[in-house]
């Protein structure tokens, strides 16, 4: 146990020195600070779960039908691949199916990572009726989420 405060600064001043030495030195001789990667500190009641949600669709609606659908993984773990599945029509809607990879986790306060989101851009020649668009990514629910219930996105104007 250390009882005097030249003991501490002592101690102080060692640990200080200890930490210079362990930097690296490059070709001019100036140390540089080796840095270990960052881990989210992660509170221990936190449930660790991909959380998969469309962040962003753009359409176009003319003679073709373009869609730009961007699914992001928003969880503190990484997801496995599933399916988004697009409905375009009011009474008999066409199901499109598109495959969707493993996406990296999201690192709370970081720069989103490419890695976590994937864009799809639908080209078709045929115009759908764009009255009703509903996106559902996830949807045969492969993947255990902390949130299953914001897996939809939805335009409907349909005439009922």
């Amino acid at each position: 146990m250390i009882t005097s405060k030249k003991a501490v600064s002592s101690l102080i001043i060692a640990l200080v020195m200890c930490a210079g030495s362990a930097m690296a030195q490059d070709g001019i001789g100036a140390a540089k600070k080796q840095v270990a990667p960052v881990k989210p500190d992660i509170p221990k009641n936190v449930v660790v779960l991909p959380d998969l949600k469309i962040s962003r669709v753009d359409f176009t609606p003319n003679n073709v039908f373009r869609a730009t659908v961007q699914v992001a993984n928003i969880g503190l773990a990484p997801s496995t691949p599933c399916l988004l599945m697009m409905e375009v029509g009011c009474s008999s809607p066409k199901k499109l199916i598109f495959n969707i990879p493993a996406l990296k986790q999201t690192i709370p306060g970081a720069f989103p990572d490419p890695a976590s989101q994937e864009t799809i851009v639908i080209n078709s020649p045929i115009a759908f009726n764009v009255s009703n668009i509903k996106l559902t990514v996830d949807s045969q629910n492969a993947v255990k989420e902390k949130n299953e219930t914001n897996n939809t996105w939805s335009k409907n104007n349909c005439v009922k």
